[in-house]
């Protein structure tokens, strides 16, 4: 008899096994550092997800995938500084700066920023496609119209609220 299939909730769990075996075996596995901070920041596993950015980068590890766990891991803990020397990574390193510079665009909006996240995201869209990436810029240009379309849709709702 066939085991049912897992439940949602135990597949990151799961993973984090993989990625804690990859690591046991390559410790240097630079993708697997990244993909490890992002997971334990998905899990909300803070402290957890800060000890494993800091030992890859001791190890010298760095990759677009950590940094940008890490910017999120700053972004939970309302930490400005931390967040900002993402930002400086990035634009240092031309491969990760649209992605960041769509993280700064989604901070902005969460803020209430969004003349700022509006033109931030304009500047992911062409960091994209001066890198040559069709791919990242479409997705960029995605990613704006859904917070847009979200943002109109709130708008709408509040609108028809009865007024008190």
């Amino acid at each position: 008899m066939d085991s049912p299939p897992p439940t949602f909730a135990c597949v990151p769990l799961k993973s984090l096994t993989e990625i804690k075996q990859v690591l046991q075996l390559n410790p240097n596995d630079v993708l697997a550092w990244g993909n490890l901070v992002g997971l334990l920041v998905n899990l909300n596993r803070l402290e957890e997800a800060r000890t494993a950015a800091v030992e890859a980068q001791v190890r010298k590890l760095d990759s677009t995938d950590g940094r940008a766990a890490m910017y999120q891991l700053a972004f939970l803990q309302n930490d400005v500084t931390a967040m900002g020397q993402q930002v400086r990574w990035a634009a240092e390193h031309p491969d990760a700066q649209s992605l960041m510079l769509y993280y700064q665009a989604e901070t902005a909006a969460y803020s209430g920023q969004l003349s700022k996240a509006r033109g931030l995201s304009r500047q992911a869209v062409a960091t994209a496609e001066l890198a040559g990436s069709k791919d990242m810029s479409a997705g960029r240009e995605g990613a704006e119209a859904l917070r847009e379309s979200h943002l109109e849709i709130k708008l709408r709702r509040r609108e028809a609220l009865p007024a008190h």
